[in-house]
Parts: structure tokens; sequence; C-alpha cells
């Protein structure tokens, strides 16, 4: 397999035996939010781990049903990889299989951008950022956001960051994932005079740390 998918595939799906167990999902119009854990087996090692996911499907018409347009995945490498060395030998056996299913699959220069992003991601500070915007709901949580950010909403409508404190009126978040310049999760929040259970994709500037892009899914 040449394209995009299929060297993800390659990567990260032949080299072992997964099972997929959902703990949330929303269908937002076109959009469908997983909250899940992914039971992996490696295939060349045995060993096995669980790794909290967020996945972001896009959904498009073709012919007379439906087709996956693109997907997010949201984990958090530092914490796999943490994971991976705590089991001693045969961990690190697993990163060197896992490292070369990569290398193999999408080439050195990827491999290399790839370990620099888990590096330079928002992490913790990217997740307190995003508790901290929840918790100032009702109050002024502006400078949470960075100067022209966005608030998209399910419909196709968006908001500005005022707009969105002034609609918003209650939000807790949960089950947050740090991956790359994201922060991804679970929510509870009332808009519009109603509470809805939510799955949220905050995109962070860098080195600010502030959310420049925030996009809410929930059922209709």
């Amino acid at each position: 397999m040449g394209d995009e998918l299929g060297r993800f595939y390659e990567a990260f799906i032949a080299p072992s035996g997964i099972e997929m167990v959902a703990r949330r999902d929303i269908v937002s119009d076109m959009h469908v939010f997983r909250a899940v854990d992914i039971h992996t087996t490696n295939l060349s090692t045995g060993l096995k781990m669980k790794v909290p996911a967020n996945l972001l499907y896009e959904i498009v018409p073709r012919g007379d049903g439906l087709a996956i347009r693109g997907m997010q995945a949201h984990w958090e490498l530092n914490r796999m990889s943490r994971m991976l060395m705590a089991e001693g030998l045969l961990g690190a056996r697993t990163i060197a299989v896992m490292n070369w299913s990569m290398l193999r699959a999408f080439g050195v220069k990827w491999l290399m951008g790839y370990f620099k992003a888990s590096q330079q991601g928002v992490g913790r500070e990217g997740k307190a950022l995003v508790e901290r915007l929840a918790s100032e709901v009702g109050g002024d949580g502006r400078e949470c956001f960075a100067t022209g950010a966005t608030v998209e909403l399910p419909g196709g409508a968006s908001a500005s960051a005022s707009e969105f404190f002034e609609g918003c009126t209650a939000l807790e978040v949960s089950d947050m994932l740090a991956s790359g310049r994201t922060v991804s999760g679970l929510a509870s929040i009332e808009w519009g005079a109603r509470v809805r259970e939510a799955g949220f994709v905050a995109e962070l500037e860098p080195t600010t740390k502030r959310v420049t892009r925030l996009r809410w899914f929930w059922e209709g």
C-alpha cells in the first residue's frame, strides 16, 4: 500500500492484534467522536498494552451510503513509552519493533518528525489550560484563547472566544489526552440552556499554550 492510509495500516495496525473498546461514541452531524481504549498485542514480542485514545472520523455521502473521508487519532506517545520502558527488556524489544515498522512505512524523515513532535507537544500544560478554561466559564476566561481564536460548534456554526463564554453556562472536562499541539477529551457542556455530553478537540499555540481553535461535537 502506497497511500497514507496504507502506510498507517502497515505501521500501526498490521504488526499488532487489536481490540478496541469504546468508552463513549458521539455522532455529531457528519462526524463521529470516539473515546476508546485500544488493547494491543505486539505480534512479534507478545507484549500487551492498553492505550487510551480519542478518535475523530469525518463522514461524507458516497453513492447510496456513507464513506470515511478522514480520521484523526489522538493518544499520548510519552505515556505509551513509559508503559513500554516499565516492561524492561521485553518493552525495549517492542519499542525497537515498533520503530522499525514506522521506519519501513514512512521513512526516516517522518519518523524523526514524529519523535520531535512528541517532545514538543503541549503536554500537561495544555491539559491544565483546558481545565482552567472550563473552570472560568461564567467568568472571564478569554485569556485562555489566542488572539483571533475560533470556536466551532455542531451544525457549522462558529463563535469567537467572547461569544463562547456568553453562550456556555457550565463546562466540565474529562478523559483528556495531549497529543502534539492538541488536547482532546470528553465534556459535559451547558449550551443554549441544554446540558450535552460532548467531545472536543482543542488546538493550542505551541509557545503560549493558548487555544487557537476549539472544535465541539455533540448529538443534536
